[in-house]
């Protein structure tokens, strides 16, 4: 969904020469970085990685807090703490799905972004989406509001997606739509004939 791959360089030396130049009370402070607990192991040993490249890198001690889901959301919906990680379902494996959580008045807008760029990204991303336009035309809107989030230090990427697929040369009239969903509706089997 994107031109191209959208991502932070991890430049330890620019790290640091920024981190130096922040007061000394803000380099000695000790942060904490809350996390649910219903994202298990995985996410835990994300976050534990993180903190370590902050630790070996620039000296900085970041206190990890796991907390349980339901006390998680209540407390980012009041108030979100400095440094967090909230993952978010989509509701499709689209641009508009993932971009839409950062929109002023959405509801999992924890950090209570308000970009009125960013907002008329999104706004063209669905008009696009909505009268069918090519998928091609909305990585533009879409690249550019993912680097706009990016660029405001908003979101963290992890990893391009990619997507694999075994198909049976036995079958043809398959394939995937723009939700990436599997369409059969023109399924027919391959005479051994002309099977290739």
């Amino acid at each position: 969904l994107l031109e191209s791959p959208v991502c932070y360089s991890y430049d330890v030396e620019r790290a640091k020469n920024i981190f130096a130049e922040l007061p000394q009370e803000i380099q000695k402070k000790r942060l904490v970085f809350k996390f649910s607990k219903l994202g298990g192991d995985d996410i835990k040993k994300g976050v534990e990685w993180m903190q370590q490249q902050w630790r070996r890198n620039l000296g900085l001690t970041i206190d990890l807090e796991q907390v349980e889901q339901g006390l998680y959301l209540n407390e980012l919906s009041q108030h979100a703490p400095a440094i967090f990680r909230k993952g978010v379902g989509l509701e499709a494996p689209t641009c508009f799905a993932a971009l839409e959580n950062f929109r002023t008045k959405a509801p999992e807008n924890y950090i209570h972004y308000d970009n009125d760029t960013f907002n008329g990204l999104v706004a063209t991303i669905l008009e696009k989406s909505v009268t069918k336009t090519a998928a091609k035309s909305l990585n533009i809107p879409c690249t550019k509001a993912t680097r706009l989030l990016l660029q405001e230090h908003v979101l963290i990427p992890m990893g391009q997606v990619h997507f694999a697929l075994l198909a049976s040369t036995y079958f043809k009239g398959w394939k995937l739509n723009h939700l990436n969903q599997l369409d059969l509706s023109n399924l027919s089997r391959v005479s051994h004939s002309s099977k290739r």
